[in-house]
């Protein structure tokens, strides 16, 4: 670093010097002014660049407006395709304006096949393995009596109706209740669900294709 002089001696002194060496002038006012004035000179630079930005703004928003894809404003009218709206109305592409679409779980069928019994409507029935009867008790299948008497009970048949299944050999779902299928969920039922393009109105809102959804076209 180079040297100051002292302003009362004009001697060469240390730029950090609190005092000088030789007349012990008191140099620390002189270096809070000159740190002051630093201070201040960049408070005026800073105000004069805000100053400047709040200038722009101002002859920007008060500058003449233009429509940069139909030409100045004053060029400009009202779309007669859509009034000025920007939009226009038509039959949904989706469902032909039916308001409703096939529903894709049950393939319009409204049903779908009971996942427990496989669309059997029930499962072979435990109790007689799905034959329908069962051995007499009373006879022990054997037909007759301990008597050589043909068995009422059987008939001398030696077997008896299944008392689970009511000789059937099968055992009604309880999910499907013996139907084999169940009520589509998606559609409850119906074969159908609200189209998901139009929320079920049935036509649609887009941009209009004569002035590109700004309402306005050239004069």
């Amino acid at each position: 670093m180079g040297s100051i002089y002292c302003k009362k001696c004009g001697k060469p002194i240390k730029p950090d010097s609190t005092f000088c060496p030789y007349c012990g002038e008191n140099l620390s006012k002189v270096n809070v002014r000159n740190a002051n004035g630093r201070l201040n000179h960049r408070v005026f630079i800073i105000a004069g660049v805000f100053i400047a930005c709040i200038l722009g703004i101002i002859l920007c928003y008060n500058s003449p407006k233009h429509n940069s894809s139909h030409g100045e404003s004053n060029d400009m009218e009202t779309c007669s395709e859509c009034n000025g709206e920007g939009y226009i109305t038509q039959t949904c592409s989706e469902c032909d304006g039916d308001c409703y679409t096939e529903c894709f779980e049950c393939n319009g069928k409204g049903r779908i096949r009971c996942t427990w019994c496989y669309g059997e409507g029930g499962d072979d029935c435990i109790t007689c393995n799905g034959t329908g009867r069962k051995e007499c008790g009373m006879c022990w299948g054997r037909g007759y009596n301990s008597d050589g008497d043909q068995c009422l009970t059987c008939n001398g048949t030696g077997y008896t109706q299944c008392s689970m299944c009511f000789g059937n050999g099968k055992v009604e779902c309880s999910s499907c209740f013996g139907r084999g299928y169940k009520d589509c969920s998606e559609c409850n039922g119906d074969g159908r669900i609200e189209c998901s393009e139009c929320d079920g109105e049935g036509e649609v809102r887009v941009e209009c294709p004569k002035c590109d959804g700004t309402g306005k076209v050239d004069a």
